[in-house]
């Protein structure tokens, strides 16, 4: 179950900077314990950056849900465990070469790490949970 969050949130946290944006994305996942994305029965969206392949990741529903639309039409918000995510998803994206894509604004602005980084962050952000 994901927090709750009104539209003055929403807004809020969209339009917060990149940085500002990546450990509000870090400090929620860890409260929560789940990360969202969005996919089709194909597989989950991608998007390059500047010739690296990413996923993008957001802390909440209502996040990926607003991007399931234009280029993305017909993909749906999906959730992925913080346990998923750190034992499964960050490596194997580090393996693979592949890009987080942490918490994209509306211009589709958001903080491009290698998964590395990513799970280096959330487990210093853990070690404050006792």
């Amino acid at each position: 179950m994901t927090y709750k969050m009104n539209s003055k949130q929403f807004e809020s946290v969209l339009s917060l900077p990149d940085r500002d944006r990546f450990f509000h994305f870090v400090s929620k996942i860890c409260d929560w314990e789940e990360i969202w994305s969005i996919k089709t029965d194909d597989g989950w969206a991608t998007v390059e950056s500047e010739g690296r392949r990413c996923i993008p990741f957001w802390p909440h529903p209502d996040y990926a849900k607003y991007f399931a639309s234009g280029d993305w039409q017909g993909y749906h918000p999906e959730s992925i465990s913080l346990e998923n995510f750190i034992n499964n998803w960050l490596p194997g994206m580090q393996k693979d070469s592949n890009y987080v894509a942490v918490f994209p604004n509306k211009d589709f602005q958001g903080t491009v790490v290698e998964a590395h980084k990513v799970l280096s962050e959330i487990e210093e952000e853990l070690e404050k949970y006792g």
